[in-house]
């Protein structure tokens, strides 16, 4: 991949809201990432699975438009 394909489908991503997934083969580059970014480890447990769903579901709520969601202050 060039950088300029690299950009091209970062910005493609951003703009259609969806996520790029990009992945490590090298141990070395893995470990140096998390130390720079915080990445997590490769393989989160389903606890950590479950909640990360259950909390995009209840974003997506909230956002639709007359189902609840948090309760909106008068300005």
């Amino acid at each position: 991949m060039t950088s300029i394909d690299y950009f091209t489908s970062r910005n493609r991503s951003r703009r259609l809201g969806v996520p790029s997934v990009r992945y490590r083969t090298s141990r070395h580059v893995k470990r140096i990432e998390r130390m720079l970014h915080g990445t997590p480890v490769d393989h989160p447990s389903l606890r950590q699975l479950r909640a990360e769903a259950e909390h995009l579901q209840e974003l997506r709520d909230a956002r639709r438009p007359g189902h609840g969601g948090p309760p909106r202050h008068a300005a």
